[in-house]
């Protein structure tokens, strides 16, 4: 049955963003470089009763939403990375991020491609293992005042 066929099913759902994983080989260093490059935090930082370490980093402003960075060998790190991005941020001004990220000793992994016809631009840029995170300036939108 389609989900349209139930809508009612549909419009009860409560499912929102939570965490992504990222596989890390090293936790500190991975929530260091996090932070250091995007300003996140750690919202949580516990050794489980099992004895995993769970370490979670995200956005200040959105505490329900972050990266798990999740413990793993240099081989399943060095995989994840040869595939696509793992992660699509969005910035207000994508060349302070880039002059900010810089200080920090991390290039964009090609050229900037900036779109002036759309008014927007993006830059894919290197986590500490490599995984290509993309870093987007999305077109400036109207203000309400502007529309009327």
């Amino acid at each position: 049955m389609p989900l349209t066929a139930n809508r009612r099913w549909v419009e009860r759902m409560a499912t929102r963003l939570g965490r992504m994983t990222v596989l890390v080989e090293d936790l500190d260093a991975a929530a260091g470089f996090y932070s250091s490059a995007f300003g996140f935090v750690r919202q949580y930082d516990e050794t489980l009763p099992t004895g995993f370490r769970a370490v979670h980093v995200g956005p200040p402003n959105q505490p329900e939403v972050g990266l798990w960075l999740m413990p793993a060998s240099a081989e399943d790190v060095r995989r994840q990375a040869a595939g696509p991005p793992i992660l699509v941020l969005y910035t207000d001004d994508l060349q302070f991020e880039l002059s900010k990220l810089a200080n920090f000793g991390v290039q964009p992994s090609e050229e900037p491609v900036r779109d002036t016809e759309r008014g927007e631009a993006y830059a894919h840029i290197p986590d500490l293992y490599g995984n290509d995170i993309v870093l987007v300036e999305l077109a400036a939108t109207p203000t309400a005042a502007a529309q009327v």
